[in-house]
């Protein structure tokens, strides 16, 4: 009896968890699921996406966008920013909460800003994915997997 009863509380935590899971893919498709933010855009009261109230954010991410369109590729813009020591706004998790740091231009951050769905208008859930692989007898999980794009997804 004592087996019947901890397989089926298992279920249980399962079938949970499972329909979390349905409940937040729910909410990303309505457009209401809060997700962190790369610098520049910031939550409203109502829930909304709104780009940040900090002019010097805002006004760095604008001048890296318009700095590519100038120059054609991620690396002249770093090059660019690295000879004018730009500094570009960078999320960095702390034991109070997210906060913006600046920190000197790199290959990374600049690709992030140019390449971000967000910069371009674009509520996006779920670009990756997590994968399970059974490796002697052990699930073994994998995170940021990316997941292909359905057609007519904007």
């Amino acid at each position: 009896m004592l087996g019947l009863k901890g397989t089926m509380s298992e279920y249980e935590l399962s079938l949970l968890r499972q329909r979390g899971l349905a409940a937040r893919d729910s909410k990303a498709k309505r457009g209401e699921l809060r997700f962190s933010l790369p610098p520049g855009y910031c939550w409203d009261e109502l829930g909304r996406l709104e780009i940040d109230p900090d002019e010097r954010i805002a006004d760095t991410i604008r001048l890296v966008l318009r700095k590519f369109r100038d120059l054609g590729s991620a690396r002249q813009v770093l090059l660019w920013a690295k000879d004018n020591a730009v500094q570009l706004p960078v999320m960095r998790q702390r034991p109070m909460g997210r906060r913006i740091e600046w920190k000197a231009a790199q290959y990374f951050t600049v690709r992030e800003i140019l390449c971000h769905p967000i910069y371009a208008g674009a509520y996006v859930f779920g670009r990756t994915g997590q994968r399970v692989r059974v490796v002697d007898g052990r699930a073994h999980k994998s995170n940021g997997h990316h997941k292909p794009m359905r057609p007519g997804a904007s």
